[in-house]
């Protein structure tokens, strides 16, 4: 039993070293990687090129649907990498011998430079998305100064956009307003009655509201020269 045993351990192990003696790396194929790599580099770049126009196109297709027209186009260019199937081939790359790990680069660059392109068209000076921001509201009433946006309240007759005046205060309304691009104009609508805004200093607009005697909300309007608008309501309540 123990020479038996021996024997088939040595005859394992014999066999062992002749599979070892007898195998073989796999041939590398030069010429089909070269050929990968070719066209997968084509791919790559053509994907590259093939995006400066859907960007394009797809901000003139995008642009008059308004403030949302940003977003929109964005998800219309991710939406635009199944078109690379059907460009792809009409610049002669044969999709088809493209293994999926090979998409990888075309895909990405892709995406990469179209929203370069879509990053550069939405903002300004190409266009403006983006209504304007009221950076400081203060309202003097009667003398007495409160700030409702922009800093912390020094008083407690201001609570968020609300503020409590006594009845038959005269109240002036100073905003900072500030646009990505230029602005248009300002103006505070007392209940449905519209006042315009005029300018008193850099992004700054002052309006007087004239006497308040009962709650009443007043709501402050900018827009900007591109048509975008942005509103923000102050409620008044009469003590």
């Amino acid at each position: 039993m123990v020479f038996t045993l021996s024997m088939a351990k040595k005859r394992r192990k014999h066999e062992e070293e002749k599979e070892e003696k007898e195998y073989k790396s796999p041939d590398f194929n030069e010429r089909e990687f070269l050929e990968d790599e070719l066209l997968t580099g084509k791919a790559t770049i053509m994907a590259a090129l093939i995006s400066l126009p859907i960007g394009i196109l797809i901000y003139m297709i995008a642009t008059p649907m308004g403030q949302d027209s940003a977003w929109i186009g964005f998800v219309m260019g991710i939406l635009g990498i199944g078109s690379l199937w059907l460009i792809l081939p009409l610049v002669n790359v044969d999709v088809k011998k493209l293994k999926p790990k090979q998409w990888f680069g075309p895909i990405s660059t892709y995406i990469f430079t179209f929203l370069a392109v879509w990053v550069l068209l939405v903002n300004p000076p190409f266009a403006d998305h983006a209504g304007p921001q009221f950076i400081g509201i203060e309202a003097d009433i009667g003398g007495e100064s409160m700030m409702i946006l922009g800093s912390n309240n020094t008083t407690n007759k201001v609570s968020l956009n609300e503020i409590h005046i006594d009845a038959d205060s005269f109240v002036v309304i100073d905003a900072t307003i500030t646009d990505n691009d230029l602005m248009g104009s300002a103006a505070l609508w007392k209940g449905n009655t519209p006042i315009p805004m005029v300018p008193a200093g850099p992004d700054t607009y002052t309006c007087d509201v004239g006497n308040i005697t009962g709650t009443i909300v007043l709501t402050l309007e900018a827009r900007d020269s591109s048509g975008n608008n942005s509103t923000y309501e102050i409620k008044v309540f009469v003590d």
